[in-house]
């Protein structure tokens, strides 16, 4: 049902109604409250009409006009508010069918991985964009219930110390991130069923928490090459730990720092990259993307380094530390002037500069059994033996979880690219307004909203697999081709999942029976109240003269009145003065 469709109905069967009751005076009545009500909701304004008819019938209170008026606006506001902020709705948590319930799997696992990625990733995105505030807070807006709702509330701060060697660090204090906030004298969990909508029982669910540390390193000053010649081209190595493949990080090549046109439409200056090395892991390069450095090794944590290799050209001096362009010379050589002539602007001061990240996990089971602080992967493979103390239950949400924790911050960064950052919102082609010195805290903040969106989306997608189409693969295959179904335990979740979704919104029936009431109040007393008393209105307050027809018909009503109350009480006697609604005087 909608809404506006109950007002609708409401406003024509009170009408509707009261031009058959009184089809005469009804002609008179009907222009002006038509006039009226044509830009409003009927349950307003019939609320206007019974205030009116109150002011005009007792005749002893003028202030009561401009209250009238008054509520008129303000239930007005409301309905609207109401309406669009879902008052009147009650959101339906539903659990979704078990339909091709699983996990991408096939002989072409990273094409189909990769799509995956991007399909779930994506939808996480469009979510944090229009559904959560920079604070972390998701709004009402009407978009924002379309997907599993967002409770997640984070804890946000920027006077962190920073986790890595000092010698590494330097430019400014770390930016955290805990989620959920942390309670009063207390620690807050997310719930596996209430956050997440794994419907369990309570000895099946666990609750966890995550903390975020990310801070500008010196990579470029303390741990990068000069740039040299190899191969007719000239590169720049970064080595914060080698790689399954290299000695170094990542490396900059100048042939390939992409170089604007004028034809370009869609250029954007910057190219994100992001790496991950997990606890446990860190010297596993098959698992981790790197092996850290000693300066950015901290005990018990995943670390991610994130670079950003920025040609863009801004209208004034950037402080930021991460898009710090201070300089109006090319000191990179990149030959990036492309300004035309158009003025003087400020390039960046790094070839690529580096942010690097910290996440510990702890997890909980609703009887109190934790971890401490470590990383994901720690976790998983038994941190302290807490795996083993699972139930069966237990463990097959710890597997499903795990799936969706997977989308971090490096798998992001792979999948969407430099297209997440909120920088792209302040350039046209190559150009770009200042930034605020703290505005890498929005990047990270942008990150973190995304993937806790994406993890969402991914655990609604495990018992209900959308059909999207894979690339890199033969023929016209889609997603549903490439299911592998769970078993177990794991293969009982696939009908406990709940989600909120815009096809299971329900009215409220409180607040629907609420305003059938209310509404039933105000046509009753409307039908008790003199039909006289808008003649009496217009007559005494001139607001507009009514036709000459319909003024003589009105009298012909009166006169009536008039009569039948002179024959009731023959000693009563009706005074008919200049201002009488018959006078031709008008």
């Amino acid at each position: 049902m909608n809404v506006p469709l109950v007002y609708t109905g409401f406003w024509i069967n009170h009408n509707g109604a009261w031009k058959k009751s009184w089809p005469r005076l009804g002609v008179a009545q009907g222009h002006q409250q038509q006039a009226r009500a044509s830009h409003s909701t009927a349950a307003a304004f019939a609320v206007l009409r019974l205030f009116r008819s109150i002011w005009i019938w007792l005749g002893k209170i003028p202030g009561i006009g401009l209250l009238a008026y008054a509520l008129y606006i303000v239930i007005n506001a409301a309905a609207f508010v109401s309406y669009w902020g879902g008052g009147f709705q009650k959101a339906g948590d539903v659990l979704l069918v078990d339909n091709k319930c699983g996990w991408p799997n096939g002989p072409e696992t990273e094409a189909v991985a990769s799509s995956w990625s991007r399909h779930v990733l994506a939808q996480g995105q469009e979510y944090a964009r229009n559904c959560y505030t920079p604070g972390f807070f998701p709004c009402c807006r009407k978009p924002c219930n379309v997907d599993t709702p967002t409770l997640l509330r984070s804890f946000i701060g920027d006077a962190a110390p920073c986790p890595f060697s000092e010698d590494i660090c330097g430019q400014t204090t770390a930016f955290e991130i805990e989620t959920p906030e942390f309670g009063i004298g207390a620690r807050e969990y997310m719930n596996s069923n209430e956050h997440f909508g794994i419907n369990t029982a309570k000895d099946g669910q666990l609750r966890f928490r995550s903390v975020t540390k990310c801070v500008p390193i010196l990579a470029e000053e303390k741990h990068s090459t000069p740039w040299f010649e190899v191969a007719w081209d000239t590169h720049k190595e970064y080595n914060l730990g080698p790689t399954e493949s290299t000695s170094f990080t990542w490396v900059v090549r100048k042939s390939l720092v992409p170089k604007p046109q004028p034809t370009m439409k869609n250029f954007s200056p910057y190219e994100l990259r992001a790496l991950a090395s997990y606890a446990g892991f860190h010297d596993n390069t098959s698992i981790s993307d790197f092996s850290p450095i000693d300066d950015l090794m901290v005990p018990h944590a995943d670390i991610t380094v994130l670079y950003l290799l920025n040609i863009a050209l801004y209208s004034n001096v950037t402080e930021d530390p991460w898009f710090q362009a201070t300089n109006k010379v090319d000191r990179n050589g990149f030959r990036r002037d492309f300004s035309w002539g158009l003025g003087s602007y400020y390039y960046a001061d790094r070839v690529a500069s580096t942010l690097g990240c910290t996440r510990q996990w702890e997890f909980c089971t609703m009887d109190g059994s934790c971890t401490s602080p470590m990383g994901l992967m720690e976790i998983l493979h038994n941190g302290e033996g807490w795996r083993e103390r699972l139930n069966p239950k237990q463990a097959a949400v710890l597997e499903l979880l795990s799936k969706a924790l997977e989308l971090d911050f490096s798998a992001i960064v792979r999948t969407l690219g430099a297209g997440i950052l909120s920088a792209n919102d302040q350039q046209v082609y190559q150009f770009s307004a200042a930034l605020r010195p703290t505005h890498w805290h929005r990047e990270i903040a942008s990150l973190h909203s995304i993937e806790l969106a994406s993890m969402q989306r991914f655990l609604a997608n495990f018992p209900s697999v959308p059909v999207f189409p894979i690339d890199g693969v033969e023929g016209n295959k889609t997603s549903h081709d490439f299911i592998t179904e769970p078993e177990g335990e794991l293969r009982s979740l696939c009908g406990s999942i709940r989600i909120r979704s815009e096809n299971h919104t329900n009215l409220n029936v409180f607040w629907l029976l609420l305003l059938f009431m209310v509404g039933l109040f105000i046509f009753g007393i409307r039908y008790l109240l003199l039909p006289l008393q808008d003649v009496w209105f217009h007559r005494n307050f001139r607001i507009r003269d009514y036709p000459h027809e319909q003024w003589e018909e009105i009298a012909l009503l009166y006169d009536r009145e008039a009569g039948a109350l002179r024959r009731k009480n023959p000693t009563v006697v009706v005074y008919d003065d200049c201002d009488s609604p018959w006078t031709d005087n008008i």
